[in-house]
């Protein structure tokens, strides 16, 4: 590990912080949070909010079928 060797497994590094006492230091620098590209990029990747063409909300509505369903106005599943 002293000479750098490359496969030197991360176990290895964390335990020697740990003996050392400076596993929660490291544990800090690793946060997501504190990682400004690597957030940037996640933010990128999610999906961005569908616009309709007139810009406004999408109307949610019962069909017209639907509010025929019944003549007295009350739900057909009541209860459910």
């Amino acid at each position: 590990m002293e000479d750098g060797y490359p496969g030197t497994a991360l176990h290895t590094f964390l335990r020697a912080l740990q003996v050392l006492g400076r596993l929660e230091a490291m544990i800090k620098a690793m946060a997501m949070e504190n990682d400004v590209l690597g957030m940037e990029l996640v933010r990128e990747q999610l999906p961005q909010r569908v616009r309709t063409s007139r810009g406004g909300k999408p109307r949610v509505g019962r069909s017209a079928a639907a509010k025929e369903g019944t003549a007295d106005g009350t739900d057909e599943l009541e209860g459910f």
